[in-house]
C-alpha cells in the first residue's frame, strides 16, 4: 500500500505526488492516522522502521542480491575457471519475476508497486545481469521483457 512509498527516494516520492495530486491528501491523512496509532500504543512514530513500509523493498533488494551474486558460482579447475549455474537461484529469479508481473498486473497493487519497482530500477538491473544473456536464462529474459511491458 501507500506505506511502501516511504522507502522511495526523495525525488521519486516528490515526482509521484506531483503526478497524482489526489494522493497528497491521502498521504497526509494516512500519516496522521499512523502517528495516532503509534501514540495510542505509547510508541514513537517512525514509519521507516515498520515492516509494512520496508517489506516490498526488502524482498526486491534480496532478489537483486541473488541475481547479482547467487546465480553463478565460480569454480577454479586446474585448467581453467568455469562458472556453474545454480539452478535453484535461476528458478527463484524466474518465480520472482512472475510475482512482480502478477503484482503489476493487478489494479489494487499496481498503483503503489510501480513507483517502487521503477525507483529500484529492477528492469535495468535484470537486463544488465549475466543471467539475462545466459542460455539458461531464456525464460528469465522473456519474463523481464514482460515486466517492462507492465511497468
Amino acid at each position: 500500500g501507500l506505506q511502501s512509498w516511504h522507502c522511495l527516494s526523495h525525488g521519486r516520492f516528490q515526482m509521484e505526488l506531483c503526478l497524482q495530486p489526489d494522493l497528497i491528501k491521502k498521504w497526509k491523512r494516512s500519516s496522521k492516522k499512523w502517528a495516532a496509532e503509534a501514540k495510542s500504543k505509547g510508541e514513537k512514530f517512525d514509519l521507516s522502521s515498520s515492516p509494512e513500509a520496508n517489506f516490498v523493498r526488502g524482498i526486491i533488494e534480496e532478489f537483486v542480491e541473488v541475481l547479482d551474486h547467487g546465480v553463478f558460482a565460480d569454480e577454479v579447475d586446474d585448467t581453467a575457471v568455469s562458472q556453474l549455474v545454480d539452478d535453484s537461484s535461476v528458478l527463484y529469479c524466474e518465480r520472482f519475476m512472475e510475482f512482480l508481473i502478477d503484482m503489476l498486473n493487478q489494479l489494487p497493487t499496481r498503483r503503489y508497486l510501480r513507483p517502487l519497482v521503477a525507483d529500484i530500477a529492477v528492469v535495468a538491473k535484470c537486463r544488465l545481469s549475466a543471467l539475462y544473456k545466459h542460455e539458461k536464462g531464456k525464460l528469465f529474459a522473456q519474463l523481464v521483457d514482460l515486466l517492462q511491458f507492465y511497468e
